[in-house]
């Protein structure tokens, strides 16, 4: 029941949250970037996924609502049932982060954002974010049926299979299959 829940908590919270992605966000860790309120990632190293449908399970945590929300509904498509890996230009291309940008001024761009934001006033900033949040985050209700979906494939003989057989091949080590896991799941 607490998948569902996490990220809307976040994207109802009361401070404006910002994603870095400097590494790969890809299941749930996507979810959890998709309910920040930003995203900014690394040209260099950032890799955003969603390789659910390819283990056989469905996105439970909201990423649905969120793709479609931030990408629109060709692009959600993509993401969600292809399963491949999204670099950070091709992230930014599509509207999943606000910025793709080099290593050497992604942090400062995006501690210079935060301290812009922080220096207006508190009141204003989280009136905006409620009403900005007001008409564009999902009804609880359509993630909750999500996290019910998920629940009920995630026990299904054929995604077992499929994710001992990433198991097999690497899944989470340091291997081929868990760093290009779009291509990996192509190959099962």
């Amino acid at each position: 029941m607490g998948h569902d829940r996490q990220p809307r908590r976040l994207s109802e919270a009361r401070p404006v949250t910002i994603a870095l992605l400097e590494g790969r966000a890809r299941g749930a860790g996507g979810e959890f970037l998709y309910a920040c309120d930003m995203r900014f990632a690394s040209l260099e190293r950032a890799v955003i996924g969603q390789p659910e449908v390819g283990t056989g399970v469905f996105p439970g945590a909201g990423a649905v609502q969120h793709i479609v929300r931030l990408a629109g509904l060709g692009q959600a498509m993509q993401v969600i049932l292809a399963g491949e890996d999204v670099d950070a230009r091709e992230a930014e291309r599509i509207g999943l982060v606000n910025r793709a940008l080099p290593d050497d001024e992604l942090i400062a761009y995006v501690k210079a954002l935060a301290e812009r934001i922080g220096s207006f006033p508190e009141a204003a900033v989280r009136l905006a974010k409620r009403r900005i949040n007001a008409a564009a985050l999902p009804a609880k209700e359509d993630v909750q049926v999500d996290s019910g979906f998920f629940q009920i494939l995630a026990r299904d003989g054929s995604s077992t299979s499929r994710l001992a057989a990433l198991m097999e091949r690497g899944l989470q080590q340091r291997s081929r299959t868990e760093l290009e896991f779009g291509a990996a799941l192509g190959e099962l």
